[in-house]
């Protein structure tokens, strides 16, 4: 995902759970919530791809220096019918489990 949109996405996702973070632990917190929302979108994408697809991911994936976000993206767009609401709904997901758990 774009660092933007994760970044407002993990912003108000922390705003709506209302944890009350220590300062000097909130910057480490936000890092390890973003690798955890980009793990869940990659899982929920992959979950839509045909073994041959799954196949030219990984040869994508396995190039040195790693492909950029873009190209990933544009991956994505051409392999997965609706990726916008997939992606969305993953994202829906996420925050409701987030939010459901921060409560506990």
């Amino acid at each position: 995902m774009d660092q933007e949109p994760l970044n407002l996405f993990v912003e108000n996702l922390l705003r709506e759970s209302k944890l009350n973070l220590p300062t000097d632990f909130k910057a480490q917190y936000i890092e390890k919530l973003k690798e955890q929302v980009n793990r869940r979108l990659g899982i929920a994408l992959m979950e839509n791809l045909d073994e041959a697809a799954l196949t030219e991911f990984s040869e994508l994936m396995s190039v040195e220096p790693q492909p950029d976000f873009r190209a990933v993206e544009k991956f994505y767009q051409e392999k997965i019918p609706n990726v916008e609401q997939k992606i969305q709904a993953a994202l829906a997901e996420f925050a409701t489990d987030f939010i459901t758990a921060s409560q506990k």
